[in-house]
């Protein structure tokens, strides 16, 4: 189904129902592209020998695990990485400062993230499967896709931007979803392989594996993070300038084109198209090789805009 008609009839139908949770907050975007990086790029494998009691008896257990590196210490240095990126080339209202506007998006992503205890236990499992870490990623982001959708139509049911828009910003959860399903394809195939006993014992095989994956992941990574900053600043943008104050800058009562620079906002908008465009090509273009389906049209129920579509309709019987 064609995005803008999708999200003409939720929107339709939210104004006729009130049928909507409370909107997404920006943060819950970065969310998953920072564990991702964080989880798979930032990791090496780490032998270990140790002994463990079971049922009053010592085994002797040995192994490898993941570790990170020392890029980012921890996952809030990458978040303040990421935000300072944004907010850097980002014009600001004269009636706030620009240091406690990324603040206060800092604090915002930074606890989101510290509240996701289930997050957090992952990234904690030193001896975890790299695949189910992924396919934790993207069973979160497919139960949260309704409430983007919905989101996008709320906010355009409050704001004078064109329909054309927020169809292009829910791209990016149609895109990031299909993401998640190569990448969970990608580390499936490499994972496999160094679990194999005769090469979990030989860490220089292990860790030679491991880097064939993140030499494949790394440009697909680098891309959806680079189109998540610009949607995330595109986002950050239009939220700031249209809010009457700062408790209005997460979710302001009306989205005001009129409010926003036609130059400044042109470029954010142009530069977040490109990138969508470029990365769904690469995806693609590299799905040929993991996944061929990728970008075949589903129209089962399996589908999320066909489920959301579904249960918005149901609402209006």
């Amino acid at each position: 189904m064609h995005f803008s008609l999708f999200l003409y009839i939720t929107s339709t139908t939210i104004r006729q129902t009130g049928l909507v949770k409370s909107e997404l907050s920006i943060c819950e975007i970065e969310n998953p592209s920072s564990a991702l990086r964080y989880g798979l790029l930032d990791i090496k494998p780490i032998p270990y020998e140790e002994v463990r009691k079971i049922k009053g008896r010592k085994f002797k257990v040995s192994g490898i695990r993941y570790e990170h590196e020392k890029q980012f210490s921890n996952i809030d240095e990458f978040i303040t990485f990421r935000y300072n990126q944004i907010f850097e080339r980002m014009p600001i209202p004269d009636k706030y400062s620009k240091e406690e506007v990324l603040n206060h998006f800092l604090k915002e992503a930074i606890n989101y993230t510290k509240k996701d205890k289930e997050l957090t236990e992952e990234f904690d499992k030193k001896e975890k499967s790299l695949l189910q870490f992924v396919a934790f990623i993207k069973k979160r982001y497919q139960e949260k896709i309704n409430d983007i959708y919905e989101t996008e139509a709320s906010r355009f049911l409050k704001s004078n931007l064109p329909l054309t828009f927020f169809s292009e910003t829910s791209m990016f959860a149609n895109t990031y979803l299909k993401y998640l399903t190569l990448v969970e394809k990608i580390v499936r195939r490499h994972e496999l392989l160094p679990r194999l006993p005769s090469v979990r014992r030989n860490i220089e095989k292990t860790e030679q594996h491991i880097n064939t994956m993140k030499k494949e992941l790394s440009p697909i990574i680098d891309k959806m993070d680079t189109l998540t900053i610009e949607i995330l600043a595109l986002k950050s943008y239009i939220m700031i300038w249209s809010a009457q104050d700062y408790n209005e800058i997460d979710e302001p009562a009306f989205i005001d084109k009129e409010k926003l620079d036609k130059t400044y906002f042109t470029e954010y908008e142009m530069v977040y198209s490109k990138e969508l465009k470029e990365t769904r090509k690469m995806l693609f273009a590299i799905s040929k090789k993991y996944y061929p389906d990728l970008f075949t049209t589903q129209k089962t129920e399996s589908n999320p805009e066909n489920r959301m579509l579904g249960k918005l309709l149901l609402s209006c019987t």
